[in-house]
């Protein structure tokens, strides 16, 4: 019998003597139960860090961590030290821990609670409701897929978010319509070994339309990095902060790092070290560079991106001007921008130019998208919008892009100029950014279309939780492909005002 067993085996037991205590009716009598959940979800997509604080006092693994901690206290202050979600342990032969946990904590956490428990039966999730919880954990291992189905269901008919929890790509078929965010188990719930190899193996073959959390097993920021850039949103840390005579503090002195890396909040994955001029806390790309000079007094303000447009139809086209690019710091992304050009041939210029990055600005596919990823190139793809209904198409490419670029169209007139036919980005116009919050999608982006020195201000007001950074072009120039640095300068200093 492996250790899941005899939890599961412990838990029905439980079940059993907790029905004939206290009826269903009694628990949606409790003073919790009508209280409107909190979406983790939604915290994780705004949070800088993505970090679910757990707590629990022991775990089968490592027997008692912190038996005499205050769940009170911790909890109320991992909420203030900026955690985006706490999970609460509630089984207490395994864990030591006990539904009066939950909800003695409650009224002092201002974030999502996970019920951290080994989900069975319906009664469960009604418990869960009435001790206060935001969210429940469906563990694969231990269902069925009906049944599975069955406890989704019923969970969000409470109003409960729903935390799938798997360990192989087996147990993904356990997914459906009524999992809210999908949990990569980096232990094995049978033998218990930790590895978070688990969740680079099954980043990709989670659909990309799911918040996808990594649990147990990190330990270090650079992991939850690589982790971010493979595309996990939360990270599930409990004994990292418990083994600590102040797991509060533990976690506070934990997240700095990711909250006060370069890009803030807006920062998916390390891009560089060394911040902007003005501390500009967003990425910034600025692209369509060509002029070999140009470039080399650019790259002392430090970008994130620099774009690098072979599309030969471009007055800023770079392939007669530019050579190589190996007089540009690698701490800089050097991007390429194609447009409806063959994988092959794309492939082909990036190695040569020793791109860090490729950006589609045409009809290319997601399968497209696919290969070039494979081939370990940053992928942005870039969308024209002029309304709402345009980000209907990032759908297709939702896990397969890193970034997605808003662009405006270029034809806003239905009977376009022959200088505006075949032109791809860098018409100087702008879309309504109001837009923007209407976009419901799961992968960050970046801004791009007729950004002037004079749209800081609004750049600023900009809340979306994936917004990424902007990226600018032809209103910082002095001709096609040529920028005026001075002006860019000016235009960061005034943005981080």
């Amino acid at each position: 019998m492996t250790i899941l067993d005899k939890i599961i085996a412990q838990k029905r037991i439980e079940v059993a003597e907790r029905k004939k205590l206290l009826s269903i009716d009694a628990l949606q009598k409790k003073d919790f139960f009508e209280r409107k959940c909190l979406s983790l979800k939604k915290s994780l997509l705004a949070s800088e860090s993505g970090i679910i604080s757990e707590f629990k006092r022991k775990s089968p693994s490592k027997g008692w961590i912190h038996a005499n901690a205050d769940v009170c206290e911790i909890t109320a202050a991992y909420s203030r030290n900026g955690a985006a979600g706490i999970s609460i342990l509630t089984d207490y032969e395994f864990f030591g821990g006990t539904p009066d946990d939950l909800i003695s904590a409650r009224p002092n956490i201002a974030v999502p609670v996970l019920r951290k428990d080994f989900m069975i039966d319906e009664y469960q999730l009604f418990e869960a409701k009435s001790y206060g919880a935001d969210v429940i954990l469906l563990i694969a291992a231990a269902l069925g897929i009906e049944e599975c189905r069955t406890l989704a269901k019923r969970a969000h008919a409470l109003g409960l978010e729903t935390l799938l929890e798997v360990h192989n790509a087996e147990e993904l078929r356990h997914i459906n319509e009524h999992i809210d965010l999908v949990g990569v188990n980096n232990r094995n719930l049978k033998t218990f070994e930790v590895s978070t190899d688990v969740s680079f193996e099954l980043a990709t073959k989670i659909p990309a339309d799911f918040v996808k959390i990594s649990e147990s097993g990190i330990s270090a920021v650079e992991t939850v990095r690589e982790l971010r850039g493979a595309g996990f949103r939360g990270f599930l840390m409990g004994e990292n902060f418990m083994k600590e005579e102040n797991p509060a503090e533990a976690l506070k002195q934990f997240i700095k790092p990711l909250q006060t890396s370069p890009q803030g909040r807006l920062l998916l994955s390390p891009v560089r070290e060394v911040p902007l001029v003005g501390g500009f806390r967003g990425a910034l790309k600025v692209c369509g560079m060509k002029n070999p000079q140009n470039i080399q007094d650019l790259v002392k303000l430090n970008p994130d991106f620099i774009g690098f447009i072979f599309y030969e139809k471009s007055p800023r086209f770079c392939g007669k001007e530019l050579q190589n690019l190996d007089f540009v710091p690698k701490n800089i992304k050097k991007i390429g921008v194609f447009v409806n050009e063959s994988t092959d041939k794309i492939l082909e210029i990036a190695k040569k130019y020793g791109l860090d990055g490729v950006q589609l600005h045409g009809n290319e596919t997601p399968e497209m998208c696919k290969t070039i990823k494979a081939q370990h190139f940053l992928c942005i793809k870039a969308f024209s919008i002029a309304e709402s209904a345009d980000f209907a198409q990032t759908k297709a490419y939702e896990g397969v892009a890193d970034y997605f670029l808003f662009d405006t169209k270029t034809h806003l007139t239905p009977n376009p100029s022959p200088q505006e036919r075949g032109v791809y980005g860098g018409s100087g116009q702008k879309f309504d950014w109001a837009i923007l919050n209407d976009y419901q999608g799961n992968t960050p982006f970046l801004l791009s279309g007729g950004i002037s020195a004079d749209d800081a201000g609004n750049i600023r007001k900009i809340t979306h939780p994936l917004f990424f950074g902007i990226d600018i072009n032809s209103k910082f120039e002095i001709e096609a492909g040529v920028k005026n640095v001075e002006l860019i300068k000016m235009f960061i200093e005034k943005v981080s005002a």
